[in-house]
């Protein structure tokens, strides 16, 4: 369903992938290339698997929005994903089930992206994030508005001042 997305020279879809050598982990990652194939779109994607968190950066660099299509049988998680995308201000189109705790924290941290309940949804809010993508002052700025408020002092010092008020 992610694949209805418009692609041109301009947009390619990068899938990284965590992966191992289970059977189930193996007929997935069968699937999504047999889905690629079949759209016929695979001068326009680009699936890599197991990189190493240092070799992460440079695709988060040279993306437009980071997406999370989350299970709706995963309702009281949120994926480490979430946090990376924010942290280099990338921002995130999650499709969710209403009311879960990627939802919620999607809401919370708005600006950060779209949360979205329907397939249909998420393609369109991808397509706008690609026609549209955030400059890299927007993408500094959101990264360091993530930054500040996950910042482990900065939430201590507030917690202190806090207490020093009442």
């Amino acid at each position: 369903n992610l694949i209805r997305v418009p692609f041109s020279k301009n947009n390619y879809l990068a899938l990284i992938l965590v992966h191992d050598t289970s059977a189930a982990d193996v007929k997935r990652l069968h699937h999504i290339r047999e889905t690629i194939s079949a759209k016929n779109i695979s001068s326009f994607v680009r699936v890599e698997t197991n990189l190493p968190p240092e070799k992460m950066s440079e695709y988060f660099s040279a993306a437009d929005a980071g997406i999370i299509p989350w299970k709706d049988d995963l309702p009281t998680s949120i994926p480490i994903k979430a946090f990376d995308y924010a942290g280099t201000g990338l921002p995130t189109i999650a499709k969710c089930s209403p009311h879960s705790e990627l939802d919620a924290w999607m809401k919370k941290n708005a600006p950060r992206g779209a949360v979205v309940y329907s397939w249909s949804d998420f393609s369109s809010n991808l397509a706008r994030v690609w026609t549209k993508p955030l400059s890299t002052a927007q993408r500094v700025k959101l990264a360091s508005h993530a930054h500040a408020s996950w910042d482990r002092r900065a939430i201590s010092s507030r917690a202190v001042e806090s207490i020093r008020v009442q």
